[in-house]
């Protein structure tokens, strides 16, 4: 009966059983033996030579010498071939079988399978190998925190040692860096079986903190309880570091972008705008978030597009940049700028095909140049105008002098008087336009004074309203504490008259003319040297006439430019109203437009004074035209002018000793100095200039006095004109000469 329980319970034994001689028989094995090796019956295997069970027959042998040398084997592993080839590792009890005998040797011995803990082994072997050398740091903790094991990573990222590491709570780690919300997550998700992720700034064992990215999960039995945490860290300073740098450097270039005058735009192939930097408003009027997706195209001139289009494909197509390509953008208000771009591929790191453009504004710059280039043509029409003027004067003098003699040679009631007088009349016509010739030019004689404008303008309106007529109404607002201005009165008369008749000329049809007066601070234009400081009286003409479009804007200073028709206007009273209002160091503006009519302001520097001082009420005080019979040296290079002179101060009783220029004269003071008792010469003479002949007078002991003659008002003799030296303006009558030089010798004979 127990013999069968016996054999009943080594049958079904989970593990082999087996028994054999020692010359490789079996002599019984159980059916768990048989299923390890794959065989289907006990029998199979009992037909078996034991030595085919092995893998390899070293193996068969080594367990026998084994066996031979112990006597007996414990958990002695080895490789076994199943039937169907394969193998597995079996772990063999072996001992002397009961009846052992040197006749009848026999051995018996359990046998199990190894193989999936033999796997389990050499896994758990390879995963402490990675853990040991993986560059990650690896903490394992106890439930309580407390550490328990740490890989060499956690040493060299730390530098604490395994010994100094195993038993503290990682908090030795902690900088203070790090918000106390992540620890607090931390714990939440561990604590309740979930894997927490995230970022810590600990402190090393020397102080220096590093960053580090943690993933912490809980460790659980075959029960799913948890025993253990563990933690996978990865040293991420230097990406931080680089992170920082990068940040850094892309608030450092956004800034230059975000700020710069330029603008910069990302384009596709297409010409879709991706990119626009935050000057496209300053210079374009649009929104960068406005302008993105929208076609580059959209806003080139289509004049210009097609070259902008080429410079885009030749980018994309050679990978070549392009330079200084000019187009005209418009802005969001309907007008065009112009800019000035340059272009390159975005590098292969950018992920995406396009170019990057860089836009300067050139708008301002070319209305600058503009400027410049019509100030200069201005001052060289100017400098023509003047010396034109300077040669007429001469001519006028001669046809106006001539004239009024042989007007005061006939009586008034000959024939001729009237044919004369025309002459004359159209003499003095033609000396005004000549001043405005000078004026123009800057060379027109000025009287500046402390001038008050309100007064100025209250004294023309009664003629201003006879100017512009009844179907035109006038209006002038002046206010009390207008600043005065420094200029000349007669001048600033013909500024607000030239205005005024051209404010009419725009109203054919009547309207109303307003004018007003100002007191302004601001700067004055950069493109004028001559207009300065900040403080201005502004004087300004609006009309609702016609108005002018841009082509007439850019021309309407410009002498003999005119928009009437043949024979009504000059072209000079524009012009000439710039000259002056640039003389007395202002400026003038114009809004105009078709349609709207026209403002002129004009801008003086405000003087300093407060009040002018009082004028004088007498009348202008006339030299009698008395005879003389001195002796005066008349230098001129004009010989009608010349001739002119002489006659007339002939005529009246001097004796006149006439040079061609201040080489002759000096000439002539070599015989008659003693017997010279005036020099009556002109300015401007080639060779030598009239304050130059009256310095080699003084210089070899002559000191006569000299009455200067000029075509100009201020000589173009580089300022050699003595300060407060008398001057008779060309062209003069008969009389005002006779006058000037009499007054001239009689204040010699005074002194």
């Amino acid at each position: 009966m127990e013999e069968a329980r016996a054999r009943e319970l080594v049958e079904r034994a989970p593990i082999g059983i087996y028994r054999t001689t020692r010359d490789g028989r079996f002599l019984y094995a159980n059916p768990a033996y048989a299923r390890m090796l794959g065989y289907e019956t006990v029998a199979e295997v009992l037909a078996l030579d034991v030595g085919l069970i092995y893998a390899d027959s070293e193996d068969r042998n080594r367990v026998l010498d084994a066996f031979q040398r112990l006597g007996e084997l414990h958990d002695y592993e080895v490789r076994l071939r199943r039937r169907d080839g394969s193998t597995l590792w079996a772990s063999f009890d072996m001992r002397p079988a009961p009846g052992d005998t040197p006749d009848a040797p026999a051995m018996e011995g359990f046998i199990r399978d190894v193989s999936e803990s033999r796997r389990v082994e050499d896994e758990l072997r390879k995963l402490s190998r990675a853990v040991e050398y993986s560059p990650a740091s690896v903490v394992i903790t106890d439930l309580k925190g407390t550490i328990e094991y740490v890989n060499p990573a956690f040493t060299r990222i730390t530098g604490y040692s395994r010994d100094e590491a195993i038993g503290e709570n990682p908090r030795i780690l902690k900088s203070g860096e790090s918000p106390p919300e992540a620890y607090s997550a931390l714990w939440d998700a561990i604590l309740h079986g979930r894997e927490w992720h995230g970022e810590f700034h600990n402190r090393r064992k020397d102080g220096s903190l590093y960053w580090e990215f943690a993933s912490i999960s809980p460790v659980v039995d075959a029960e799913g309880r948890t025993t253990h945490f563990i933690a996978v860290k990865e040293d991420i300073t230097a990406r931080k570091e680089a992170e920082g740098a990068l940040a850094k450097s892309e608030l450092y270039y956004r800034s230059l972008i975000e700020h710069a005058l330029d603008l910069t735009a990302v384009l596709a192939p297409d010409g879709t705008l991706l990119f626009v930097s935050p000057s496209a408003e300053r210079m374009l009027g649009i929104r960068p978030e406005d302008a993105k997706g929208r076609s580059a195209f959209e806003l080139v001139h289509p004049d210009d597009a097609p070259q902008v289009r080429e410079r885009i494909v030749g980018v994309l197509t050679r990978g070549a940049r392009f330079e200084q390509v000019e187009f005209r953008a418009r802005h969001s208000d309907g007008t065009w700028r112009t800019l000035s771009a340059i272009g390159k591929p975005l590098p292969p790191e950018a992920g995406i095909q396009g170019l990057i453009v860089n836009a300067r504004d050139l708008s301002e710059r070319h209305e600058l140049e503009a400027q410049l280039r019509q100030s200069q043509k201005m001052e060289a029409v100017g400098r023509l105008a003047g010396g034109v003027a300077h040669d007429f004067n001469n001519l006028l003098t001669a046809i106006l002098g001539y004239t009024e003699l042989l007007l005061s040679d006939i009586p008034p009631e000959d024939p001729k008087t009237a044919e004369l007088n025309e002459i004359l009349t159209a003499a003095q016509r033609a000396a005004a336009l000549t001043r405005q010739l000078l004026t123009f030019s800057s060379k027109q004689i000025v009287q500046v004074e402390i001038l008050d404008v309100a007064d100025t303008i209250h004294g023309m309106e009664v003629m201003l309203r006879r100017v512009i007529g009844e179907d035109i109404a006038l209006t002038a607002r002046v206010p009390a504490d207008l600043g005065r201005i420094r200029a000349d009165r007669s001048q600033l008369e013909q500024v607000l008259m030239n205005l005024v008749v051209n404010a009419r000329d725009a109203m054919p049809k009547g309207g109303t003319l307003r004018i007003e007066a100002s007191n302004v601070t601001r700067a004055g234009p950069n493109i004028d040297d001559d207009a300065g400081g900040d403080s201005w009286v502004v004087l300004a003409v609006t009309d609702d006439g016609v108005g002018m479009d841009e082509k007439t804007l850019r021309h309407m200073f410009e002498p003999f430019f005119t928009t009437k028709a043949k024979g009504k206007g000059t072209g000079l009273g524009l012009a000439t109203t710039y000259a002056i209002v640039r003389q007395s160091g202002g400026f003038t503006e114009v809004e105009s437009s078709p349609g709207s009519g026209t403002t002129f302001r004009v801008f003086l520097p405000r003087a300093k004074e407060t009040s002018p001082p009082p004028r004088e009420r007498s009348g202008v005080r006339r030299i009698p035209a008395a005879r003389g019979s001195e002796t005066i040296l008349l230098v001129e290079d004009e010989a009608l002018v010349r001739k002119l002179a002489s006659d007339v101060l002939t005529g009246r009783g001097y004796t006149v000793l006439a040079a061609a220029s201040g080489a002759e004269a000096l000439a002539v003071v070599e015989t008659k100095a003693d017997v010279i008792d005036l020099v009556v010469t002109d300015v401007v003479m080639p060779g030598m200039s009239g304050p130059d002949l009256a310095a080699r007078l003084s210089a070899i002991g002559l000191d006569t006095p000299v009455l200067y003659m000029s075509g100009y008002a201020e000589s173009d003799s580089g300022g050699l004109l003595p300060a407060g030296a008398p001057l008779l303006q060309k062209p003069f009558s008969p009389d005002a000469l006779a006058r000037r030089v009499r007054a001239a010798l009689d204040e010699a004979a005074g002194s």
